[in-house]
């Protein structure tokens, strides 16, 4: 069957279109302003013409703005011409605060996790000398050591499977002077060394639960605690969160995702680790049933401790192996009185499978900004004058008048 297109006689939803609207409420203008003298509101007065032109050059202009921005902003077919920016173009910026830097840094294949902080005593130590105003390396009592700010050194915490330093450390130098800022410079750019930990735990789990799985769980939230694996969010997770472009971009463009500040700033570097929170971190595991015993120690020191272990403040702390803890019996699972038996095998699958989740993956261009709009093109440049609506007998359109008009009604 045949469908029949048709004009609907229902009257514009916007006002700015419906003409029989805007002619009446021009008449009501007409009749409050000079109601006196102009009686005559037939079609064929010339006034009357002219407000039924402006009501239909009214109903035009608002079917062009009823338009989307999209539409209205589009480019004609063929024309290679940008206009404007993405969020990611417009809104990122080049690493200003510490924080800023810490993304970028952290955003590199192979780092963990970065500090940057700043440099109180530069080297070599540089003088005022105050009665000639001028800088030198001699030190005298008539100088004064002066300090110079925006210098940085630059902390390291590598992943696991990186070996190559040298490498990993080129490239930290090279995405830092490729954004660094006038008057700021990095000192010195330096890997921190492993202070590996040890634990050393009896715990009892609950029937019907797999102790390699158990095993991998507990690997992975305490390896997580002890050196935290900071997260990427997508562009699509931190919208869903309720945060606006203008949030989401603020800072500088990674190539991961995206780094939440409130995030980065709880990921600092930790000067001690507590056995209460290994406990509470264990005992939320699925199948955990107590923990029996249990105690941490370090690679630097002699002996293992019960409460509290203090960290190496220039080391980076990182757990130990997991095949070498459950070779060396250092984590002892029960089911009752009778210790687990542990598969290594086993357990590395399932702790690949909870390291997947959390592995930062470079974002396509899609996933990482907003792509700007496309509207159709609507012509909104081919427009004609509303004079050429007029009857012939005005004489003001493309027409105009004839040749043998008087001067006189030339003029007019």
């Amino acid at each position: 069957m045949t469908e029949h297109l048709t004009i609907s006689n229902t009257p514009p939803e916007h006002p700015g279109m419906n003409f029989a609207l805007l002619r009446q409420e021009g008449i009501k203008h007409i009749e409050r302003l000079a109601g006196k003298l102009w009686t005559d509101y037939n079609t064929h007065d010339p006034g009357i013409t002219i407000l039924e032109q402006l009501c239909y050059a009214i109903t035009d202009l608002s079917y062009r703005l009823d338009f989307e921005m999209k539409d209205l902003l589009a480019s004609s077919p063929g024309e290679n011409r940008k206009q404007f920016y993405t969020a990611r173009e417009i809104l990122t910026i080049n690493p200003l605060t510490i924080n800023d830097y810490r993304k970028l840094l952290i955003d590199i294949d192979g780092v963990k996790n970065a500090w940057l902080e700043p440099i109180q005593n530069s080297q070599p130590p540089i003088y005022h000398n105050l009665s000639r105003h001028t800088l030198t390396f001699q030190e005298d009592v008539n100088n004064q050591r002066v300090n110079l700010n925006g210098l940085y050194r630059v902390k390291i915490d590598k992943e696991k499977d990186i070996f190559d330093d040298a490498s990993l450390i080129e490239k930290v130098k090279t995405k830092l002077q490729q954004h660094r800022n006038l008057c700021e410079d990095f000192a010195k750019v330096e890997i921190l060394p492993i202070e590996e930990i040890t634990i050393n735990a009896e715990i009892e789990v609950e029937e019907g639960f797999d102790g390699n799985e158990l095993m991998a769980k507990f690997y992975w939230g305490i390896d997580n605690f002890i050196s935290p694996q900071l997260q990427f969010f997508t562009l699509k997770e931190l919208l869903e969160q309720g945060k606006t472009p203008e949030e989401i971009f603020d800072g500088v463009p990674l190539e991961h995702g995206f780094i939440d500040d409130e995030q980065i700033n709880s990921f600092i570097k930790k000067k001690e680790l507590y056995t209460s929170d290994l406990i509470r971190i264990i005992l939320d595991i699925e199948g955990i049933k107590t923990v029996k015993t249990l105690r941490i120690s370090s690679s630097r020191l002699s002996q293992s401790e019960e409460w509290v272990l203090s960290l190496d403040p220039d080391s980076t702390p990182q757990l130990k192996d997991i095949g070498r803890l459950i070779n060396e019996k250092n984590i002892i699972f029960y089911k009752g009185q009778i210790p687990g038996n542990i598969n290594e095998t086993k357990v590395k699958s399932h702790l690949q499978l909870l390291q997947q989740k959390n592995t930062k993956l470079p974002s396509t261009r899609q996933t990482e900004d907003i792509p700007i709009p496309v509207g159709q093109y609507r012509e909104l440049s081919d427009y004609e004058s509303i004079q050429n609506d007029f009857p012939v007998t005005y004489g003001i359109g493309e027409i105009g008048l004839p040749l043998s008009a008087s001067p006189q009604r030339k003029a007019q």
